[in-house]
């Protein structure tokens, strides 16, 4: 078996996030892009990553996420991996289920 390392990195700051609203609850979604901090927060973490051996990117498909895994993927241009599976825990939504869904992916 040989060895792999998984990298997992959250979003850069929403709007929602800016305004301390939470965007996984009541089961419903809210699908806010990121602001201007959050999009400097994705050239940090891309500009930090650009020299990690990078074979495949997954994300959620909420504006946040794909914001944030298209500027990581501007150093590796790999084709991105939407599923919805890898969107925040929900509220309501136990840890368990959490952790099954991204497993699936």
């Amino acid at each position: 078996m040989s060895n792999f390392k998984i990298i997992l990195v959250r979003h850069g700051e929403s709007i929602a996030n800016a305004k301390g609203i939470s965007q996984g609850n009541r089961n419903k979604w809210m699908d806010t892009s990121l602001t201007k901090k959050g999009k400097e927060q994705a050239k940090k973490l891309a500009e930090r990553l650009k020299e990690e051996k990078i074979e495949v990117i997954y994300s959620s498909d909420l504006k946040r996420a794909k914001e944030t895994a298209e500027e990581i993927n501007k150093f590796h241009n790999l084709k991105i991996k939407f599923d919805k599976r890898l969107r925040d825990l929900m509220n309501n939504e136990s840890l368990e289920n959490f952790i099954k869904k991204c497993k699936s992916v």
